[in-house]
Parts: structure tokens; C-alpha cells; sequence
């Protein structure tokens, strides 16, 4: 029965109805009160002296913290759309212990290369070439990560200066280079990280036969030498799982022999790479 039909009865049953319009009216709240009472069990508890009993958010609060004081919290699994919301507010913090492969490619600028053939000294410069490459790597976390790198690198001869006269020269330079590369990622709290690296290994240097005038000064031949490399860079988050590398490569080798001639070679390049991680 609701406030307004018990008020109406008393209204209506009891005579003088401007006198016990008041009473009505005391009574009436009286008897809504003790309903709404009786209708939550929580209210009628206090009344009764009893511990309320906590639901809801709040009560699941205060259990996981009564059990974070007993030391028996359990921690809940993450769900993929929880990780998901993780990746794109801490971009960086799923990018750690797994493996992820590079494809890169870039701008080859072989420095001049003082070659040396029966006594007698040369300069050679190059042309600017090109580089293609990849690499398989794994994030040890903690910033670290390490990888096989396999690229190739190539450029034509530009001029050759013999004996303090320079010519024009025709050949080229092509390098195939394994190396074993270690990077330390700089932490950031944005989607670009910059990172820095070094690495060894080994390269297969070849030179083609070099001409001037038309004539053939060395023959085509191939080398295997000692190489190591130092790199640095930006890597811009572009999804979940990809970024994008931006770096530079300075790339230098122990001194090569050919049959004919022997020498020095390194390199700058310049690389715009993807690496996507699994």
C-alpha cells in the first residue's frame, strides 16, 4: 500500500478531518518509513546492529584489498582486448621478449679506397650506390635486442687518381656482409624510440675489372674479410606490432687482398627499414 492510499483512509475514516489532517500526516510518513526500511536488507541490518554486507564496485574493492593484506590475491588473466588498450597507451611495453624480422633498404656511400697494386699506389672513388637487406632478431627485454643481419651493398667506381693524375674509371664495388648486430632501444614515452647499436662479422668484398681509357688496370676478383659495423637510429611505431626504422650505418672491414691489388674499403649508408614483430 503506498503513501497516498494510507493517508487518503485516514483522511477519510477519521472525523474532524481539519484536526486529524496533522496526525494523518505523521502517521503516514511513519508507516512509508518503516517500509522503505523493511525493503533493504542492508538498512534493516544496521537497525538490527548487523555488519553491513558490501556489493558492487566498492565491495569488490575492498575484497581485493583484504586480500592483497592476507597475501591471497589472485591475479586475473588479461584479456586480448585489455592488452590490446595496454599496447596503444604504453606503445613500447609489448615490444619485449619475442622475435621480430627487419626488411631494409637505403643509400650506399662508399668512402674513396686507397688500393695499392705492385708498388704502386692508387685512390679510387665511388659513385653513390644502393643497399637491400634483412635481418631476424629477438628483444631480451630491457631494451636490449640482438639479430643476424644479411645485406648487400653496391656502387660504381667513379675516378681513380694513379701516380697524382686522376681519370675517369670504370667498375664497381659489391659487398655481401653477415654480421651479428646488438641494439640498445632508448626508452621513450612516445611512438619514437631512438636506439643505438654495434655489430661484427663478415663480408665477401668484389671489384670488377677496372678500366681508364679503356684499358684494363686490375682484373675482377673477390676477397672474404674481417667487418664490424656501427648504427644509429629512430624507430616510429606504426601499428601494435610494426615500426618503422630510420638509421644510419657506418660499415668498415680489415684490409682486403686480391690477387692483383690489395686495399681498404668502408662504407655510410643511409636506411629506411621495417621491422615487424611476432
Amino acid at each position: 500500500m503506498t503513501l497516498d492510499r494510507v493517508m487518503v483512509r485516514l483522511y477519510d475514516r477519521v472525523p474532524g478531518r481539519v484536526v486529524m489532517n496533522k496526525w494523518s500526516w505523521c502517521i503516514g510518513c511513519l508507516l512509508a518509513t518503516i517500509l522503505c526500511l523493511s525493503t533493504h536488507a542492508n538498512a534493516g541490518s544496521v537497525l538490527l546492529g548487523d555488519e553491513p554486507t558490501f556489493k558492487g564496485w566498492e565491495g569488490k574493492r575492498q575484497e581485493r584489498e583484504q586480500m592483497k593484506r592476507e597475501g591471497t590475491e589472485k591475479k586475473e588473466p588479461v584479456t586480448p582486448g585489455e592488452k590490446d588498450l595496454t599496447e596503444q597507451t604504453q606503445p613500447w611495453r609489448f615490444f619485449e621478449n619475442r622475435f621480430y624480422g627487419t626488411v631494409s633498404a637505403g643509400l650506399f656511400m662508399p668512402s674513396d679506397s686507397d688500393l695499392s697494386s705492385m708498388g704502386n699506389d692508387a685512390t679510387i672513388s665511388f659513385k653513390k650506390g644502393y643497399l637491400v637487406g634483412g635481418a631476424v632478431g629477438y628483444e631480451f627485454g630491457n631494451n636490449v635486442r640482438a639479430e643476424v643481419e644479411v645485406a648487400y651493398r653496391t656502387a660504381n667506381m667513379d675516378k681513380g687518381t694513379f701516380h697524382g693524375y686522376e681519370n675517369g674509371l670504370d667498375g664497381s664495388l659489391s659487398t655481401v656482409s653477415t654480421l651479428l648486430n646488438g641494439y640498445y632501444d632508448i626508452p621513450t614515452n612516445s611512438i619514437i624510440r631512438p636506439y643505438v647499436g654495434a655489430g661484427i662479422g663478415y663480408s665477401r668484398v668484389s671489384i670488377d675489372a677496372g678500366t681508364i681509357l679503356g684499358y684494363q688496370v686490375w682484373q675482377h676478383d673477390t676477397d672474404g674479410v674481417f667487418s664490424y659495423q656501427a648504427s644509429a637510429g629512430i624507430g616510429i611505431k606504426a601499428t601494435p606490432r610494426l615500426s618503422v626504422d630510420l638509421g644510419y650505418r657506418y660499415l668498415g672491414s680489415q684490409k682486403f687482398q686480391f690477387d692483383t691489388i690489395d686495399g681498404t674499403f668502408n662504407s655510410h649508408s643511409l636506411v629506411l627499414g621495417l621491422r615487424y614483430r611476432f
